[in-house]
């Protein structure tokens, strides 16, 4: 479908889409939902600088600049499980098991996330993982 300037396109749930630019200086603007649900802002944009650092595999420097934004924004779950992420890979599990803690606390979706990231490896045979995760 050709959509000219100002134009707003909506494609019902299930329908495949993508779209794409041909003019330089065009702004394409992808905006998603679930209908009759309110929007929760989950933090993955707060961690998305940070996400080179994790490329890198500087997880140490990845948490605590986390740990900063966390300071800033406390209501991210994204950006506690992140940091959980980073801190687990980096040999901090009680910090890990706590932020995790955290993202679960803020939005159920990071409890089966987890269930399945291998950034957690190293603490899964925890109790308190068992437990988070379990939804114990």
């Amino acid at each position: 479908m050709d959509a000219p300037a100002g134009t707003f396109v909506l494609a019902r749930p299930g329908v495949k889409r993508t779209a794409f630019a041909d003019e330089a200086g065009t702004t394409l603007i992808a905006l998603g939902g679930t209908p009759g649900v309110a929007y929760q802002a989950l933090g993955w944009e707060l961690w998305t600088p940070l996400g080179p650092l994790y490329e890198a595999e500087r997880y140490d420097e990845a948490a605590e600049r986390g740990r900063e934004l966390l300071a800033e924004h406390p209501e991210s779950p994204g950006l506690s499980y992140n940091v959980a992420c980073c801190e687990c890979l980096a040999g901090r599990g009680d910090d890990a098991l706590e932020h995790l803690r955290q993202a679960i606390d803020g939005s159920e979706q990071f409890r089966q996330f987890a269930a399945e990231d291998g950034d957690f490896d190293s603490i899964r045979e925890r109790p308190e993982f068992e437990q988070l995760v379990g939804g114990g």
